[in-house]
């Protein structure tokens, strides 16, 4: 039956009555990895306070009103339970699992708990590691599968018998889901993973993709029997998003949806008979219902619920628990810090008194299709269906758990051989020539590289080791020791202000913008070439007008300042030059119409030019004629032709020794030259995807390359090669879509890259070739035919506004993601300050200036480094083939003392407490203490005669009268 809730109003009902909620609950606020919620066709169960979070209480699913401080629960474990689950056949079979690592089954009493229970009715073997998840089979009776750490684990329950085992994830489980005949098994988990297994054909290559960017918290559902799994998660930018993907072929999603920037994991529940899915968040207010379908769009948001208060957990009632009778088509039980609120959708109906059978179809019944012996020995079975009408129900009746094995003492099972599974491999997946449906999500299916491994169990519950290839496994910690840094833009009164007729039209491989500790350069618009210089150290509101410049003559394609020489401008022509141009101390009082001298010898335009980082007088130059010709600025001549480009070259990187050229070029092509050895490169390798543009800058010691370009779906793309073997990359990055590339700064001491972007006439030739309307970015554009580029007439109105920075390690991960740092307005180039211009005392590690649409404004980013840029050879003891390594000085601040060398302070004396001197004395001297404390008071010495003793008495006689 095509069921859709467009046919109908459907209405998502809360009663506002509190007398049908349960009130005054106590639920803690200790954090569930579960949904701390479950419910049965008449039992539920959830988290309350008990300290730890170790206890559970039950009710009758129909129960309401305010509850008391002494209901009775389960004492279940002696830690956080972290998952619980209802068996789908008997109401009153609740299995639960731990951070003590234990999983227990519980047998309910008929009508709920009337005091507590702490007697479990069998508990498995005890765990290495806490139990995340647990999950009763949908179709065969006794078969429980659970998830510890990175291990899937399937339990015959009735002989208290682990079966199988798997372990196919990198990293912890987060969440499992059966199909709905039971015959196979999807995970989730911190690896970004998602795979498909059958567990009775384990021989068989598990279904593997990458799933969400981020790798928190992520759930998995199946469809019920179609071959659709959903997956939720959260993407690279933290947004969380749903996946649809095709079960027959994982290479690429069906369709995605971004949900919102809610922190917590969506949990999705899915009715497999009316087609409806409910997507609830932990810590949310909402509710949120859609539509599922087999064709395009997949997925149909319908309507939100939005409730007053954030939810702890929800779980979706039984479709037999419902009341048909007033078309309640499905309940969710909604799980707040101190209530449970049911939330019922129903659907009009102007006369109740006959079942609505096209709103009910009929259900998975109560029997299992088959016993736990028969699903393993290899039968696949649908569980019968049932009517959901009330007059063809049969009654339902407690089951005994003591039937099929549930015996509180089971008596001893002779143990049986179980089969070890050697450990497959994984097929590549070609992806499905499909729709998809993405909504601003930026996800991108990664294949999974990994190889999973599967694990037999003897029948005692102790896991048969698995042979594994020999070698050390290296762990590296998650996260990086810099993710906390913190970047900021310092007080306007640095700031150079006011500068106008910026020029965007600068060259593609052009940065834009360049400055060293003294003095930065800007380029200007209009003919001639002119670059503005501006010292640092002189902020303020510059003038109108009649900004001194340096007049190259001819458009200018790229510019640098000398590492090694401050007051030394070196700018790349249009007409094939390159000028050289000496700033007088002080700054520009005039412009400068004629370089200091200049050399020729490219044949084309010159794409860009780059100093070594340790010869002094060293210049690098990449031209349109497909050349890079190295020169000596000292003698003026060019030294060096490195040939075997066939194409445009986009960038190129000195390594950190300076023995070494790595080489971008449009062919798609990364090449390393040795100068010393040969003009062609030593290595090259073919496939790396760079688009439109790229940069390549050493990274790790000069162990790898890191690349920044783009994919085929034009989003920006990191990624890291190791110089030792590259042909394959070592790992990707992908952000999100943007025609400006990223352009990278390499902190050798912290193995920091930070990316920025520039705005420049490649941005605008995006825009025009994709046909991108314009109007948002700009007043007035003209075209350029001769030259082939958009000239903008106005301001423009775009540019990016974040610094992202990455920590880069030659063994895995490779790349973490740190947080990037936002600017308050949008930039258009960014130059990063040699280290020596960081502040210690303030922990300073990187300082930078950006330029924005009229301002000059310095920024600051916060970790330490100890080298200085400063030359260490001269250019021809490099090219006599003498290497060397960059200098340190010492970067501590005159006056004061590290803080290694302060001597250690003395600790503070203790408190004095009357009841420590009091325990030290014995009674003898307590009594003696207080003896003397008396006579001190009364005033009287031992020498003296008490007061009694010098009264008078009365003879002896005198008492006979």
């Amino acid at each position: 039956m095509d069921f859709s809730p467009f046919n109908d109003y459907l209405l998502a009902t809360c009663s506002q009555d509190r007398s049908h909620w349960i009130s005054d609950l106590n639920i803690g606020a200790f954090q569930s990895c579960g949904n701390q919620i479950k419910a049965s066709g008449t039992l539920m169960a959830f988290n309350v306070n008990g300290g730890n979070g170790s206890n559970l209480c039950v009710l009758p699913i129909d129960f309401c009103g305010r509850s008391n401080n002494d209901l009775p629960g389960i004492k279940a474990h002696s830690d956080l339970v972290t998952d619980m689950d209802f068996s789908p056949f008997n109401d009153y079979l609740l299995a639960t699992c731990s951070q003590d690592r234990s999983i227990k089954l519980w047998d309910l009493p008929e009508g709920g708990l009337t005091e507590d229970i702490s007697t479990a009715l069998l508990t498995l073997p005890m765990q290495d590691k806490r139990v995340e998840n647990v999950l009763f089979h949908p179709a065969a009776d006794s078969v429980l599968a659970s998830t510890i750490h990175k291990t899937i684990k399937i339990w015959d329950i009735s002989t208290e018998q682990e079966k199988l085992a798997w372990e196919g994830h990198e990293d912890q489980l987060l969440g499992i889901s059966w199909k709905q005949d039971g015959t196979l098994l999807a995970s989730t988990g911190k690896d970004k993973k998602i795979k498909i297994w059958d567990p009775r054909n384990p021989g068989n290559n598990p279904s593997a993709t990458g799933g969400h960017d981020n790798h928190k918290d992520s759930r998995v559902c199946w469809l019920g029997n179609e071959d659709l799994l959903l997956s939720s998660g959260f993407n690279k930018t933290r947004q969380s998003e749903l996946i649809m993907w095709d079960a027959r072929n994982l290479g690429a999603s069906l369709t995605s949806q971004a949900m919102g920037t809610s922190t917590s994991a969506l949990i999705p529940f899915y009715d497999a008979d009316t087609k409806m899915l409910f997507i609830a968040s932990k810590g949310a207010t909402s509710v949120t219902y859609m539509e599922v379908t087999n064709s395009q769009p997949y997925i149909t948001q319908n309507s939100v619920y939005m409730g007053n208060a954030q939810q702890k957990g929800v779980a979706m009632v039984p479709k037999r628990a419902l009341n048909v009778m007033s078309c309640e088509v499905n309940r969710l039980l909604q799980l707040t810090k101190n209530a449970i609120l049911p939330l019922s959708y129903e659907v009009p109906r102007r006369s109740h008194r006959e079942f609505a059978s096209e709103l009910f179809p009929d259900t998975p019944g109560y029997d299992p299709a088959m016993t736990a012996t028969e699903w393993f020995q290899g039968e696949s079975k649908e569980v019968a269906k049932m009517s959901l009408d009330p007059s063809k129900r049969p009654p339902v009746t407690k089951k005994s758990c003591t039937k099929g094995g549930y015996d509180p003492a089971p008596t001893p099972v002779e143990k049986k051989e179980v089969v070890s599974i050697q450990k497959p491999e994984e097929k590549p997946f070609i992806p499905a020539n499909k729709p998809t449906i993405t909504q601003n999500s930026g996800v991108k299916p990664v294949i999974a590289d990994n190889k999973p491994s599967l694990q037999g169990a003897s029948a005692s519950g102790e896991s048969i080791p698995v042979k594994r290839p020999s070698g050390k496994k290296f762990v590296v910690a998650q996260t990086s020791k810099y993710r906390h840094a913190k970047g900021s833009t310092r007080h306007a009164s640095s700031h150079i202000t006011n500068i106008r007729n910026i020029g965007n039209i600068i060259f593609g491989e052009c940065d834009g913008f360049h400055a060293n500790i003294e003095r930065a350069a800007v380029p200007f618009a209009g003919a001639g070439g002119q670059i503005g210089i501006f010292e640092l150290n002189k902020p303020g509101r510059q003038p109108e007008s009649e900004i001194p410049a340096i007049q190259n003559q001819s458009m200018v394609q790229d510019f640098r300042w000398d590492p090694f020489n401050n007051h030394r401008l070196v700018i790349a022509g249009e007409n094939c030059r390159i000028n050289v141009f000496d700033i007088p101390e002080g700054g520009l009082v005039e412009s400068i119409n004629e370089p200091t001298f200049y050399m020729l010898g490219h044949q084309e335009k010159i794409h860009f030019i780059i100093f070594h980082p340790l010869a002094k007088d060293m210049l690098l130059s990449a031209s349109l004629d497909l050349t890079i010709r190295i020169w000596n600025l000292e003698t003026r001549q060019e030294v060096m032709i490195l040939k075997g480009h066939t194409d445009q070259i986009y960038a190129a990187c000195w390594s950190s020794d300076g023995t070494r050229v790595a080489t971008l070029c449009k062919d798609k092509k990364l090449r390393i030259y040795d100068p010393r050895q040969s003009n062609m490169p030593i290595k090259e390798v073919d496939g790396v995807n760079t688009g439109r543009c790229g940069r390549v800058v050493w990274v790790c010691q000069d162990q790898c390359i890191l690349v920044s370009g783009f994919n085929r779906n034009s989003s920006r793309q990191i990624s890291l090669y190791s110089v030792s073997n590259l042909s394959k990359t070592l790992s990707e990055l992908v952000l999100h879509a943007t025609p400006a590339i990223l352009i990278p700064y390499y902190d050798e001491d912290t193995n920091v890259v930070f990316l920025y972007g520039k705005v420049g006439n490649h941005f605008l030739n995006f825009m025009f070739k994709k046909k991108i309307h314009l109007k948002p970015f700009l007043y007035w554009i003209k075209v350029d035919h001769n030259e082939g580029y958009i000239v903008p007439m106005f301001t423009l109105k775009f540019g990016d506004v974040s610094i992202y920075i990455l920590e880069v390690s030659p063994e895995e991960p490779y790349i973490f993601e740190c947080s990037p740092f936002k600017l308050n307005s949008n930039y258009q180039a960014v130059s990063f300050l040699p280290k020596v211009s960081c502040v210690v005392k303030d922990v300073e590690f990187a300082r930078a200036v950006v330029l924005t649409k009229m301002n000059i404004e310095p920024i600051s980013i916060i970790v330490p480094r100890v080298k200085k840029w400063e030359s260490t050879l001269s250019c021809d003891q490099w090219f006599k083939g003498q290497n060397s390594q960059h200098r340190t000085i010492p970067l501590c601040p005159e006056g004061m003392q590290p803080l290694s060398t302060v001597p250690k302070s003395a600790p503070a004396p203790k408190k004095y407490e009357s009841h420590q001197e009091l325990e030290r004395k014995t009674d003898e001297q307590k009594k003696e203490e207080l003896l003397n404390a008396m006579v001190g008071k009364l005033g009287l010495r031992e020498d003296e005669p008490l007061p009694q003793e010098e009264f008078e008495g009365v003879d002896e006689d005198e008492w006979d009268d």
